[in-house]
């Protein structure tokens, strides 16, 4: 166990060791200190923004003087666990997506009706993961309020009251690591090609027939392997239905026409003729 540190921001006392930024206020240290962190390991082997298999993330732990103990899985899970920016892939490899949509700005279109959270939206799917993590939304320079302590909240009509429904929010993250939102800016109208073949590409190989895929982890793929990712996204759900695809249900994706209601149906046939 390390020995604490004084937070930068609020000045409260905190081991680092297991906790990669202060308990009370969010804030990462920012202290140069020689004892290994597993939090700083981790990141800096991800710092490159590709996905990285569990192993070899888990080597880079160990070089950097870390004792996994005789469980390096639930060690690292215990780690992981902390740091919201870091996703698992399906095939077990690592990402950190802070580091691989540094500069990217996603968008997506607003309107004044809309009373929701922004952060649920499913254009905004990759800055709601990282919206999780003690880093600021900024508004124009001002910072938007913390609330709770899971993670940060943005309602339109508190923040982005102003717009129009023509209007498009862009999120980006920044290099001090901050999300800096520009509360209107002109629509993205060409869609990257490439980044749409590859995102259909992406969707055949997650579902089939017999099996739905889900939206979440086919958008966090699609982008994290492409090469080339464009800084100003359109919005994700411009790139799928370009793709000939579209959400259903909760988070399905599915060809656009698909009878998703009438899939639901069968299944619920079935389930009460088992019974």
């Amino acid at each position: 166990m390390g020995s604490k540190i004084r937070c930068p921001n609020c000045r409260r006392k905190y081991d680092p060791t297991f906790v990669p930024s202060c308990p009370n206020c969010g804030a990462v240290e920012t202290d140069d200190r020689s004892e290994p962190s597993p939090f700083r390991a981790v990141t800096e082997s991800l710092a490159g923004g590709r996905p990285v298999p569990f192993w070899t993330v888990v080597d880079a732990v160990e070089e950097a003087g870390i004792d996994t103990g005789d469980d390096p899985e639930g060690f690292m899970e215990v780690v992981l666990r902390r740091l919201p920016t870091v996703i698992e892939m399906e095939d077990a490899s690592l990402v950190d997506i802070a580091a691989a949509f540094a500069g990217v700005t996603f968008t997506s279109p607003i309107s004044p009706d809309t009373w929701n959270d922004l952060l649920t939206q499913l254009d905004l799917t990759v800055i709601s993961v990282l919206a999780e993590s003690p880093r600021p939304l900024v508004v124009h320079g001002d910072p938007v309020a913390k609330t709770g302590q899971g993670g940060y909240r943005l309602h339109q009509q508190r923040w982005l009251w102003e717009t129009t429904a023509e209007t498009v929010a862009g999120f980006t993250l920044t290099p001090e690591g901050a999300i800096e939102i520009e509360a209107a800016m002109p629509p993205v109208t060409v869609m990257p090609e490439r980044l749409v073949e590859h995102l259909r590409t992406t969707v055949e190989a997650h579902g089939s027939e017999d099996e739905l895929a889900r939206w979440e982890p086919i958008v966090f793929e699609a982008l994290v392997t492409f090469e080339g990712l464009p800084t100003l996204l359109p919005p994700l759900t411009h790139l799928l239905d370009e793709a000939g695809y579209e959400v259903a249900g909760i988070d399905f994706v599915v060809p656009i026409g698909f009878d998703f209601d009438d899939v639901l149906s069968e299944a619920a046939g079935a389930d009460s003729e088992e019974e």
